[in-house]
């Protein structure tokens, strides 16, 4: 639980939440907590250490589709995220548009509106797509990983995962759900003909 709640005070200094805190003090009490956190796992050995990774990944099943859109070939969620025992309250935004003559798509990621990821990626075998958190980039990071994709010459599907990291270790896993890049080819070509 105290990682669960570390993790959501680094998203809150990642999206820019007040907490207040000034920025300094913010910035001291959470190396604080990840140091903290860390050598308890530290002190646990292999066996401590294996079991600490297990009690602490989380998974959590956020399926979108009611806070999903799509147009031609660019499909975009968007979700409010409120935990008040952080003060955070901001709306996150996934786009993915598929680049059909690039075999590729670009991802764009906002949080109230702030450009946090926006990055072209092959539809071949994706790496994750990762931010850095703010001030403690070489501890802490998110990671959008993207799987089950299927590419055609009109049509691009899969399915995407959020992935918070701590020192490596995967503290929470966000199942955000899958997608279909133009929802239906056969409705696209109806609405395209019927276009002037």
């Amino acid at each position: 639980m105290k990682t669960f709640l570390l993790l959501l005070a680094v998203l809150g200094l990642c999206l820019g939440s007040a907490f207040g805190l000034s920025q300094n003090e913010l910035i001291k009490k959470s190396k604080a907590d990840v140091m903290k956190i860390l050598r308890e796992v530290e002190g646990m050995g292999d066996v401590g250490m294996k079991s600490a990774r297990q009690e602490m990944y989380e998974l959590e099943d956020w399926r979108l589709k009611e806070n999903c859109s799509c147009q031609n070939y660019t499909c975009g969620c968007c979700l409010h995220l409120e935990v008040p025992q952080i003060s955070l309250n901001d709306t996150g935004c996934l786009n993915l548009t598929y680049l059909v003559d690039e075999y590729g798509f670009e991802f764009l990621f906002t949080l109230d509106g702030k450009i946090i990821i926006d990055k072209k990626v092959s539809v071949k075998n994706p790496p994750p797509i990762c931010a850095a958190i703010p001030y403690i980039h070489n501890l802490a990071s998110l990671c959008f990983r993207f799987y089950n994709l299927d590419y055609k010459e009109k049509q691009f599907s899969g399915c995407a995962a959020l992935e918070a990291e701590l020192e490596g270790i995967v503290v929470k896993k966000i199942e955000l759900g899958c997608f279909k890049i133009p929802p239906s080819v056969a409705l696209y070509r109806t609405h395209r003909i019927a276009q002037p």
